[in-house]
C-alpha cells in the first residue's frame, strides 16, 4: 500500500508539474477541445436529495442549456470537457471562472463540487476571478467520456448576470492534458484552450455560448464569414 501511496503520489507530482511548465505553441492532441458550461434547473423536491457527478443529461452539444432564469430558480451548473480525443482519454485540466459576486447581486455560487480525484484550487475559490486545477489517475482512472463532467456548481442568480469560464487567473492558461503525460512529453499531451473555445451561460438576458455548438462557435463563425480571395 506504502509502494502504491508513493508511486500515486510521485504521478501526481509529475502531472502538476506538466501543468506548471511553460506550453508549447502548438496543440498536439486536442486541438478543439473546449469548455462548456451547462445548466440544470433545481426543483424544491431535488434540493432535498443529493445530486451527482452524472446528471447532467448531456448527450450532444444539442442538450446543452446556457440560458438561466433569476431567483428563486436555482441551478447546478456543470462544467463540461467536450471535443477531446476520446481513444487517448483526459487526465487533468485547468480554468477559471468570472462573474459579479456580490452579495445577493448577479450570480451567488453557494457550493462547488468536483468529479475529479484531486484539485487545487486557488485561494477563496469559486468566487469570481479565481481559478482551479483538476486532475484524475491517468493510471487507473483515464477519463474516456465525452461529454466529461469536471464539477458543478450550485448557485443562484438575483439579477441579469453571465458566468463565464476563463483562463486560471494565476497564470493566464486554460489547459486540458491527455492521459499519458509525463514530465518529458507535456508538450504533446497538454493543450492550451482557445478563447473561442471557453462557455458562459446568462441569467436575466442574453442566450449564453456554447462553442461545442458548431452553429454558435466563435472561431467557426469567422472562418464562415470570412470573404472569398
Amino acid at each position: 500500500m506504502l509502494k502504491f501511496r508513493t508511486l500515486l503520489a510521485l504521478c501526481i507530482a509529475l502531472l502538476v508539474s506538466a501543468f506548471l511548465a511553460p506550453g508549447s505553441v502548438q496543440a498536439k492532441v486536442n486541438p478543439n477541445g473546449k469548455l462548456v458550461l451547462h445548466l440544470v434547473p433545481i426543483s424544491k423536491q431535488k434540493k432535498k436529495r443529493k445530486n451527482t457527478c452524472f446528471e447532467h443529461g448531456v448527450r450532444s452539444a444539442a442538450d446543452v442549456l446556457t440560458e438561466g432564469k433569476l431567483y428563486p430558480q436555482h441551478y447546478l451548473a456543470y462544467v463540461l470537457i467536450a471535443d477531446f480525443d476520446t481513444t487517448q482519454g483526459i487526465t487533468g485540466v485547468q480554468f477559471g471562472i468570472s462573474y459579479d459576486d456580490s452579495l445577493e447581486r448577479g450570480v451567488d455560487i453557494f457550493s462547488w463540487q468536483h468529479c475529479t480525484l484531486y484539485e487545487w484550487p486557488m485561494d477563496d475559490w469559486p468566487a469570481a476571478n479565481t481559478g482551479n486545477l483538476l486532475t484524475w489517475n491517468q493510471r487507473d482512472d483515464c477519463q474516456k467520456t465525452e461529454p466529461l463532467t469536471v464539477g458543478f456548481f450550485y448557485l443562484t442568480a438575483y439579477s441579469p448576470d453571465r458566468l463565464k469560464l476563463i483562463p486560471r487567473p494565476v497564470d493566464g492558461l486554460a489547459r486540458i492534458a491527455a492521459c499519458g503525460i509525463n514530465g518529458v512529453n507535456s508538450n504533446e499531451k497538454l493543450d492550451d484552450i482557445k478563447a473561442e473555445n471557453l462557455g458562459w451561460v446568462d441569467f436575466g438576458g442574453g442566450k449564453g455560448y456554447n462553442p461545442w455548438d458548431p452553429d454558435q462557435n466563435l472561431l467557426n463563425l469567422r472562418k464562415r464569414f470570412q470573404p472569398v480571395k
